[in-house]
């Protein structure tokens, strides 16, 4: 028994295969600009930035753990992680006086990016306009190097995934050079912590413990001021797992005893607890923001985000190894038609021989593009809409949107075809064939004016079936 529906119909809504999605890109949907063609890793920059007398043989806490962070992510390329003085020279980076060489941090950060060139004219926003934007981006710095990352966090075109900075000193004058400068310019980060201690410049008896401090504080750290700056005040040194450090020292009137190991200023960047949170944090921001990119990329490509955490993995594995670009042509090729079929919908119609010329569309452009030009080409409604097995990798298409599809002469639904619970759909044409379809309970199909209502399962021609509660026009 063949079966034709008489239906009003044009396509409001996508198609989508599930709802699913990381709360990671609530904040931000918007998708990206296809610039990034190379692997996420060649986008990650890593600065450390030391203070006056850092760098040099064992006190370089910075330098050293610039090494660390190097081994710790073998796939970041070498250069992008960049050790460097507040202020470049011999006497420009003893002078307490000086000022951070801001402009030479930004032109050695940007520089690492591929296709970049060192830049002096200020060139931040120049460059990620010409497609050089970081992926992700983490500053840290010791002393004077805690106040070039915080004046550098202030001049990036986009905030900082992280920055960090370890008993940060902001002049020869020491609070009262910190207050006047907090009063003007704070960090800027999407996390930000901060390590200080009051306890001493230099080396501390931890038998006596340290000396009383110093007025005014110099050269000591402070606690900083801004939004979502996280402060940690600390006394003593630790291990990379928080336990406490000890020394054994002399007794006058019995048994040795164990006193806790002081930190201070030229030794608490070299602390192991402190080292062991910034790699942590370090490799959990470049994860997320990696992932971020994947997912992004998913949406702007085919139209949706990735289904599940295999398919993340499986776009992660080929953006690390081969680059963004393959990503983006590995997805074309598995999802290519299902993404075109879906933009079709929208406007109201099934691809016939457009294939291969919006394929390759998708992959230089995006699904947004696909869809416009689709939409300058539909006009005037297609003869002949049919939709049949719509999911790719499956033998049973879902229909998991709401909306309407207008064709002149018929809509032709099946084999294989699932219209998901709760849905209302509009049809438009002059014959409708149900075959082998499946609707789900409170599903409502119509031409817009009249409707059947059924309690029990109703069965159309080859194995369609309308579960309870659905509603509409049926005709032969």
């Amino acid at each position: 028994m063949k079966i034709h529906v008489l239906f009003f119909f044009i396509l409001t809504s996508i198609v989508c295969m599930a709802d699913w999605h990381s709360d990671i890109l609530d904040k931000t949907q918007e998708k990206p600009v296809f610039l990034h063609n190379d692997r996420p890793w060649n986008y990650t920059l890593i600065m450390g930035i030391w203070g006056r007398g850092g760098g040099r043989g064992k006190g370089g806490g910075i330098f050293n753990l610039c090494t660390e962070l190097r081994d710790e992510f073998p796939e970041l390329p070498y250069r992008n992680t960049i050790a460097m003085s507040w202020n470049p020279g011999h006497l420009e980076n003893e002078d307490p006086f000086g000022t951070p060489a801001t402009m030479r941090h930004i032109s050695d950060l940007y520089s690492r990016i591929p296709g970049s060139e060192r830049y002096k004219d200020y060139p931040i926003k120049d460059l990620e306009n010409r497609g050089k934007k970081p992926v992700y981006v983490a500053l840290i710095g010791h002393s004077y190097g805690g106040r070039s990352v915080v004046i550098l966090s202030n001049h990036l075109e986009r905030k900082a995934n992280y920055v960090a900075t370890i008993d940060p000193v902001f002049g020869a004058s020491g609070d009262i050079d910190g207050i006047t400068f907090g009063l003007g310019i704070k960090p800027k980060g999407e996390v930000i912590h901060n390590w200080y201690q009051r306890n001493a410049i230099e080396f501390v008896d931890h038998c006596t413990g340290p000396p009383i401090q110093i007025p005014g504080g110099i050269s000591l750290g402070q606690a900083l001021k801004g939004e979502g700056v996280i402060n940690y005040k600390r006394k003593f040194q630790r291990g990379a797992n928080g336990e406490a450090r000890y020394m054994n020292c002399p007794s006058l009137i019995g048994e040795d005893y164990k006193a806790p190991l002081y930190t201070y200023h030229t030794i608490i960047d070299e602390d192991d607890l402190i080292w062991h949170k910034i790699t942590k944090q370090v490799k959990e921001g470049i994860s997320l923001a990696h992932t971020t990119l994947v997912k992004k990329t998913f949406r702007a490509t085919i139209g949706r985000f990735p289904m599940d955490k295999k398919e993340i993995e499986w776009g992660y594995e080929i953006a690390s190894a081969k680059g963004m670009k393959a990503l983006r042509e590995e997805l074309v090729q598995k999802f290519g038609n299902l993404a075109i079929q879906i933009e079709y919908n929208r406007y109201g119609a099934i691809p016939d021989d457009k294939y291969g010329e919006y394929k390759e569309w998708l992959s230089v452009h995006g699904i947004d593009f696909v869809g416009n030009e689709i939409k300058k080409r539909l006009q005037n409604p297609p003869s002949n809409i049919v939709i049949k097995n719509r999911t790719a990798g499956s033998s049973l298409g879902v229909i998991n949107t709401s909306g309407k599809m207008h064709a002149s002469e018929s809509i032709h639904l099946g084999p294989n075809v699932h219209i998901a619970s709760r849905k209302q759909i509009t049809f438009d044409s002059k014959n409708i064939i149900l075959e082998g379809v499946v609707v789900e309970r409170d599903s409502k199909i119509s031409n817009g004016k009249v409707m059947m209502s059924a309690k029990k399962t109703i069965k159309l021609q080859h194995g369609t079936v309308i579960k309870a509660a659905f509603k509409g026009l049926i005709k032969q």
